[in-house]
C-alpha cells in the first residue's frame, strides 16, 4: 500500500509538470506597468524578441528608435539628435531635442518581429535617447506620454548650406517608452 502511494504522489507530481510544460515564466529586470504586450497567445518567439513592455513608474521617458546597422555604426552614446512627434505637426510644435544614451548590441531583423518601423528591410539596432524635455510647445502646451510615435533625425556630418540643400535628411521611426 505505501508503495501505491508513493507511486501514485510521483504519477500526480508527474501529471503536473507535463501539464505545465508549455509555459514559461518571464521575469521583468524591473518593476513597473505592462504598457504594451508584443505577441498573441500561443505565437513562437524568438531570441532577443520583444514581448512586452513595461513602463516603469516616475521615470523619464525615452525615445526608442530603430537603426539600421549602415547608420548605428555611425552613432555614439551622448550624440545629439531631434525628434518630430506623430501627432504634434512639426511646422507648429517644431523638433525636439534628444541625447543618445544607449545603442543595443544585438541587431533585430523587423521582417521577423514586429517593430514599429516601416520601409526598413534590412537589421536595426535598438537606440535610446533621453529627451531634453517632456512636453511640447505650439498653440498650446502638451505633456508627453509613452507610446507616443516619433521621427528621429540625426545630424551624421556638417554640410554647406548648398550640399545640405541636395542631400537627403536621416529620418528614423521610433516612438517614446
Amino acid at each position: 500500500a505505501m508503495g501505491l502511494q508513493r507511486e501514485g504522489v510521483r504519477l500526480d507530481q508527474e501529471l503536473l509538470r507535463v501539464r505545465h510544460q508549455d509555459r514559461i515564466s518571464v521575469v521583468a529586470e524591473q518593476s513597473g506597468v505592462l504598457s504594451a504586450i508584443r505577441i498573441a497567445v500561443g505565437q513562437p518567439v524568438a531570441a532577443n524578441q520583444t514581448i512586452a513592455q513595461i513602463q516603469v513608474p516616475e521615470s523619464p521617458l525615452q525615445a526608442v528608435v530603430y537603426v539600421p546597422s549602415r547608420v548605428a555604426g555611425k552613432l555614439v552614446p551622448g550624440q545629439e539628435l531631434l525628434l518630430r512627434f506623430d501627432a504634434f505637426d512639426f511646422h507648429h510644435f517644431g523638433r525636439y531635442g534628444a541625447t543618445i544614451t544607449h545603442i543595443g548590441r544585438a541587431s533585430i531583423d523587423p521582417r521577423e518581429q514586429l517593430l514599429p518601423v516601416t520601409g526598413v528591410n534590412e537589421p536595426v539596432f535598438r537606440l535610446t535617447a533621453q529627451l531634453d524635455q517632456h512636453y511640447v510647445e505650439g498653440p498650446d502646451i502638451y505633456p508627453l506620454q509613452a507610446g507616443l510615435a516619433l521621427t528621429a533625425d540625426f545630424v551624421l556630418e556638417d554640410l554647406s548650406l548648398l550640399s545640405f540643400i541636395f542631400k537627403p535628411v536621416l529620418a528614423l521611426r521610433g516612438k517614446l517608452g
